[in-house]
């Protein structure tokens, strides 16, 4: 059994519009990997809101998605044939994903402040106590 990835992204962003636009950034550079991503947000105005930036946080392009159940925003490819494609949970709750078994692969964003790092910080050592296979993603901004 191949064991279940989680990847930390970690960064300088003190303000939540720019950790927003670093959401969708990551959200579309493992989209354009040929995964969807199931995006979990805290709650109904975190999720209204990405589910906005999603259609327009770049001028030339978008990454097609819709709500699903509450909080939850599911991205979307076009030839929904293709078998190799994945389904790569992204965490934005301050919640560890109760889903977590059915992905073998997890996002988890630093946060942008004290309360979202430390949501963060738990859930790191969570996975680590689970025999997750922990990568840091150091993003340079």
């Amino acid at each position: 059994m191949m064991p279940k990835k989680v990847g930390f992204y970690i960064y300088e962003i003190s303000d939540y519009q720019s950790y927003q636009k670093l959401v969708c950034s990551v959200i579309e550079e493992t989209y354009n990997k040929n995964s969807n991503v199931l995006l979990l947000c805290e709650d109904e105005e975190s999720c209204e809101s990405f589910n906005q930036l999603l259609w327009t946080f770049k001028d030339i392009a978008f990454i097609p998605h819709e709500r699903t159940k509450k909080n939850r925003i599911i991205t979307q490819r076009v030839d929904l044939a293709t078998t190799d494609q994945s389904l790569v949970l992204m965490n934005l709750s301050y919640s560890f994903p109760e889903s977590f078994e059915t992905h073998s692969q997890i996002i988890e964003m630093s946060g942008y402040d004290e309360n979202s790092r430390q949501k963060a910080r738990r859930n790191f050592k969570k996975y680590r106590t689970m025999d997750f296979e922990i990568n840091s993603v150091q993003i340079k901004l």
